[in-house]
C-alpha cells in the first residue's frame, strides 16, 4: 500500500476534521518495526530529494506510517477551511505509484482553496490516500524503544 499524499504530521484536531471530511482511517501502522534512527535518516534524505523533484522508487525501510482514504462518495471537505490547510500543507509521496493522473501537478496550488479544490477534482478520476508519518509532533513508534505512540495505540502492528 502506499499513498497518493504524504503528510509529515498531524495533530488530534487534524485527524478529527480529516475524518469529519469523510477520510476511513485504516487503523494499521505500516512498517512498525523501521522505528530506529537510520530508518528515519533514509526517509529524510528521500523526502529531500522528493521535494527537489526527484521519484524515488523505493519504499524499502520507510519508517512507521498509517493511511486515511478519501472516496468521491464520502467526501465532505468541501468548503471546511482546517480541512483546505491540512491538504495544502501535504506533498507528493517518496514514491510515486498512484494512477491518479489528476495528481501530477500537485503542489501548484496557490492557496488552500485551490488545493482543496484540486483535491476534489482528483477524487473525480480515484481514491486518495494520504500517508501519515506523525502525531501530536513525535513519531507514531517511538525510535530508541519501538513503543507505540500511546494516542494510537489501538493501531494494528504490520511490520514491513
Amino acid at each position: 500500500m502506499a499513498g497518493d499524499l504524504l503528510i509529515t504530521n498531524i495533530d488530534e484536531d487534524d485527524l478529527s476534521e480529516l475524518l469529519n471530511a469523510g477520510g476511513e482511517l485504516v487503523s494499521t501502522i505500516f512498517h512498525s518495526d523501521k522505528h530506529g534512527q537510520t530508518h528515519w535518516d533514509s526517509w529524510l534524505g528521500r523526502l529531500t530529494q522528493g521535494i527537489n523533484g526527484s521519484t524515488i522508487n523505493n519504499r524499502v525501510g520507510l519508517p512507521p506510517h498509517f493511511y486515511i482514504n478519501f472516496k468521491q462518495s464520502t467526501y465532505q471537505g468541501t468548503g471546511k477551511p482546517l480541512f483546505s490547510r491540512i491538504i495544502w500543507a501535504s506533498l507528493r509521496p517518496l514514491t510515486i505509484v498512484s494512477s491518479n493522473p489528476a495528481l501530477a501537478g500537485w503542489g501548484a496550488a496557490k492557496s488552500a482553496y485551490e488545493a482543496e479544490q484540486a483535491f476534489r477534482q482528483a477524487l473525480q478520476h480515484s481514491a486518495i490516500t494520504l500517508e501519515i508519518y506523525g502525531y501530536n509532533g513525535t513519531d507514531l513508534v517511538n525510535r530508541g524503544t519501538g513503543g507505540v505512540h500511546a494516542e494510537l495505540a489501538y493501531m494494528k502492528l504490520a511490520p514491513e
